[in-house]
């Protein structure tokens, strides 16, 4: 409801993936690291990827699966094409009257 409430708390999370994802490449810096997350945290660099680079000074490449395609939105845009599934069952519980 109150915006500067989402705003701190998706910093803060971003803040903390970032500082995951650093000390996990600290100590383990022979390998090469996946990260998959929203595209809320990933888009324009910002969130996950500008923050741990702040970090580590590594190099990154943001790829990502988006409706919306936006110069600069990534360095890489998937476009897969539409999929029909089947529809899943429902759990619940239907009342009478």
């Amino acid at each position: 409801m109150n915006f500067d409430f989402f705003y701190e708390a998706q910093v803060l999370w971003d803040e903390s993936m970032a500082r995951n994802l650093d000390e996990f490449i600290s100590k383990n810096p022979e390998y090469k690291v996946v990260v998959l997350a929203g595209e809320g945290h990933m888009t324009f660099g910002s969130g996950i990827p500008k923050r741990a680079f702040r970090l580590n000074k590594r190099e990154y490449t943001i790829i990502l699966n988006a409706g919306d395609v936006e110069k600069d939105i990534a360095d890489f845009v998937l476009l897969p094409s539409a999929v029909s599934l089947p529809e899943s069952p429902k759990l619940g519980r239907a009342y009478e009257r």
